[in-house]
Formats: structure tokens, sequence, C-alpha cells
């Protein structure tokens, strides 16, 4: 079951295609009521400013070295703000410059993003108008979360949103590409009804995203989830559990007015459906709380590359690296690990059932075209079971090609619809031309991964 739960296409509508995005300008990208405003410090004394801004304009044009220690400076006098425009003329000098990198990261984790009070009123009024009923908000560090649903199932959520942004802007700072921090939150809409959200993704992407479990829409640049206890594979342990409980309150009458050997035998049928009842209702529980999980990291990861500058909105990426690089953060290890480092045991198991069924794609075929021909969940299943263990072989073992092949595309104009050719250069221009020498090594990588995790 964890193989099927998994197959979830999450992304596909939101993350429109190039030719849907080529006869569909960005009329509906964020509107600037919803963009906070910059991460703010406290007051500055004017003296240490002023002793600041002297020591920065003795600085040479060129001089990294000195601009790394006015960084240092700024760190250790508290002064975040300025600590920041000096790593980043640091970067702009020197991009692969990791120590500078860091006291941004210091800056994100010492400078909270500000709230932004008439957006927020604003976003609350419109979910109230039309869905009849209140809304909340929680203000996690990165993200903004929108909610019907109970608060401890929004905090749930706000931990892993956190948990992705940290394990993707470790992953992703790169040699040459470095994500970047945020100055606003990211916008995060939870529905407690499937309902809900089927309704407020078809008002939004004017389409039936029946068959996902959730989304990233590059459109609005927001992500929505429903809770998957009111899920179609909720509802249908519902309706068993509701016929077994029936037959409970049938046998406990029943037991009430019988004697002998038939008041044994349906207490041991009650007692059967007792247990049944129980292990029923623990597995779905685990089922949910996982499939909740890994939706919620699952998108997060789609906003932050279009929000951190690894990929760029309204590019015409193919579908196969998309949904490869979100699936590379789904689970974690046993460490508490997630990322393109770690066994995706979910996405192995397809993997592996679709080798033996002679299933993959041929990456030749991956590579060039933009998404899979068809979209029944047999397809997606061995899509993105193939999509993740790509990302991943490329991650652990061509990474700085992998940096290449991201880098190109930050090149490419948006909205431009990309031939299969051009696919095929990008590819090759960063792995290299030799692409059946490329999978034979990845088939026998794939080959070589166990089927379960160590125990």
């Amino acid at each position: 079951m964890l193989t099927k739960t998994l197959t979830f296409p999450c992304i596909l509508l939101a993350l429109t295609t190039a030719l849907t995005l080529a006869q569909t300008p960005p009329t509906t990208t964020t509107a600037p009521a919803e963009t906070a405003p910059a991460a703010t410090a406290p007051a500055i004394p004017p003296a240490l400013l002023a002793e600041f801004q002297s020591l920065h304009d003795a600085l040479k044009p060129d001089d990294v070295a000195g601009r790394l220690n006015l960084a240092r400076w700024c760190r250790d006098k508290e002064l975040w703000p300025q600590m920041a425009d000096a790593a980043r003329e640091v970067l702009d000098r020197d991009i692969e410059n990791l120590a500078a990198y860091q006291y941004l990261r210091i800056f994100d984790e010492k400078v909270a993003i500000p709230e932004n009070k008439p957006f927020e009123e604003k976003i609350l009024t419109e979910f109230k108008t039309r869905f009849e009923h209140d809304f909340k908000i929680i203000h996690r560090r990165h993200f903004l979360i929108i909610y019907d649903t109970t608060e401890a199932f929004a905090n749930q959520r706000g931990a892993a949103l956190e948990q992705a942004y940290d394990s993707f802007m470790y992953y992703f700072n790169m040699k040459q590409l470095h994500p970047h921090f945020l100055s606003s939150r990211l916008n995060v809409i939870l529905f407690k009804s499937r309902q809900n959200y089927l309704s407020y993704a078809r008002r939004t992407e004017g389409a039936d995203l029946s068959w996902s479990a959730g989304y990233y829409s590059q459109r609005t640049n927001r992500s929505a989830f429903y809770d998957d206890s009111t899920g179609p594979a909720a509802e249908s342990v519902d309706k068993r559990l509701a016929t077994l409980k029936d037959r409970r309150r049938e046998l406990n009458t029943q037991i009430s007015d019988a004697s002998g050997s038939d008041r044994i035998r349906l207490i041991d049928e009650r007692d059967k459906i007792s247990n049944e009842i129980f292990e029923i209702t623990t597995r779905m529980g685990n089922v949910v709380g996982l499939l909740n999980n890994v939706k919620t990291v699952h998108e997060a990861i789609h906003q932050l590359a279009f929000n951190t500058g690894i990929q760029k909105r309204l590019i015409d990426y193919p579908l196969w690296f998309t949904e490869g690089l979100a699936c590379a953060f789904e689970t974690q290890d046993h460490n508490n690990n997630r990322g393109p480092g770690v066994m995706n045991w979910g996405r192995i198991a397809g993997v592996k059932a679709a080798m033996a069924h002679n299933k993959l794609i041929p990456l030749e075929d991956l590579i060039a075209s933009p998404r899979p021909e068809k979209f029944d969940e047999q397809t997606l299943g061995v899509y993105y079971a193939e999509s993740w263990a790509i990302f991943h072989y490329m991650y652990k073992f061509h990474r700085p090609a992998l940096e290449r092949y991201l880098l190109a595309f930050h090149d490419i104009e948006t909205l431009r619809v990309l031939s299969a050719e051009e696919r095929k250069k990008l590819f090759t221009d960063a792995f290299g031309a030799d692409i059946p020498g490329f999978e034979k090594k990845f088939l026998a990588y794939l080959k070589q991964l166990p089927n379960l995790p160590p125990k």
C-alpha cells in the first residue's frame, strides 16, 4: 500500500506545462499584496552604523577578503543586515565562497520575516466569503499557513514544512548555485475537507484536481493540501468500519439473549470484529499520517525550489526533473535526515517492480519528453519512481553536472516551449553525450539497491 499511496501526482497541473504556459500569460502570479516587506532587524546605534560605513568605504572594489572580514565584524557586533550586505558583496565577487553564504544563513536565523497584516486580513476575508466559515493563520518562520483544520494538524504541517526548508537549503548549497533566502513567507493553504480543496483548485486553477493529494501552483505561488483523513482511502475505510460497528452492535444484542454454545460463538465473533476495528483504525491512522507528511514535504520542496532561485518559475522544465527533485525529500532515514542522498523506499519499490516487468522509460525518451504520455495511476507510479531514482543518482554521482543542468535552465526565456532536441542537448551538455553509457551505469546502480530498508 505504501508504494501505491506514494504515486500521487502533486504538481502536474499546477506546474503548468510549457505549452499551457505559452497560451496563458502569468496574469495570476502572486499579487504585490501577498509579498511581505523585507526582513527587519532592531535599530542600530548611529555611532556603530557610522563605524560600519567607514570600514565599508575603505574597501577596494575587488577586496573579497576585506568584505569577508567586515561580515565577521558585523556578526560580532550583531549588525545582521550589514553582515548580510557584506556577505552578498563577497558572493558577487566569489560565487563559490561558502563562508559568505554561511553569514547569510546566520542572517536567516537571526532576523525574522515580518508579518503582513493587510494581506492576512484580506485572505481570511476571502476564504470566509468563499467557504462560509472562518479560517485561521499560523506564522512559521518561513511559511504562512492559512487553515480550517485543527490547530494541531496545522502545527504538524508547519513543523514538516520547516524541516523541508532546512533540508532543502542544506542540500542545494552547491558550488555556484546557492538558494536565495526568503524575504517573505510562502503561503500554504490547509483544508480540512477534500471537497473544499477540490473547489478551491477548480476556481483557482480552472481544472479538476480530484487525482491529486495536494499541489503547488507556479501561477499563484501557493501550495494547497487537504487532510487525508477526509480523502477517498479514508472514506472507504470509514464505510468498512461503519459496517463492522453495526455488526458488533447486533452481536451485543444477540449475546444478551443467547446462552450456552451460541453465546460463546457470538462472543468469539464479536471479539474478532473488535480486533479488526482496532487494527484498521491503527493502520489507517499511520497511513494517513504518512500521506500527510509526504505530500506536505513534496509540495514544500516545489515551492522552495521556485522561490529560492534553484528553479525559475514559468520555465519549461521536464516534469521528470521537477518531480524527481521533490520526491528526493519525501522521506527521512532513522537519523531524521532527508534529501537526495536518502533512500526513498516507497519509490525504490516502484522502481524495482518496473524493472522486473521491463516498464522503465528508456532514458533517451525520458529526457526528451516534457511529460508522460498518459496520466493514469500505473503510468504515474512508474514515472514518479523513476524520476526519484534518476535525480537521486545524479545528485549522488554527478553533482557538478546536475548543477550545470540546473544553471542551463536559468538562461531560457520564460514561457518558451522547448523542443525534444533542445531538451536532449541540455542533458548531454551537462552529463555528456554518451546517454547509453550513462543509462547502463544508472540501471546497474538501481539493480544493486536493496528492496527493503535495513532493520
